[in-house]
């Protein structure tokens, strides 16, 4: 397993469910937090995932709810705890 990572990130926001006036705009992009293990990294995005099951005797390690956040989008980005090491990042 791989080491669980911290992501603010910039999201889109909001979806109209009925038609309305144009010049009645109240909406802004948001500001996400996202935790999870850190399960690929790219140039362009990384892949989190707050769900996983380490492997052990009797099932292979298992991940469930991946994200993929493009890094265009990502404001901070920490590493929280070293899984192998079992301790806190300080």
């Amino acid at each position: 397993m791989k080491n669980i990572h911290v992501i603010k990130w910039i999201d889109s926001y909001g979806v109209s469910s009925s038609w309305e006036d144009i010049t009645d705009v109240e909406m802004w992009p948001v500001v996400c937090t996202s935790v999870g293990v850190l399960v690929k990294e790219t140039k362009d995005y990384v892949v989190l995932c707050p769900h996983c099951i380490p492997s052990n005797e009797t099932v292979k390690e298992q991940k469930c709810d991946k994200m993929v956040i493009p890094k265009v989008a990502i404001q901070t980005h920490n590493k929280l705890w070293n899984v192998k090491k079992d301790k806190e990042v300080t």
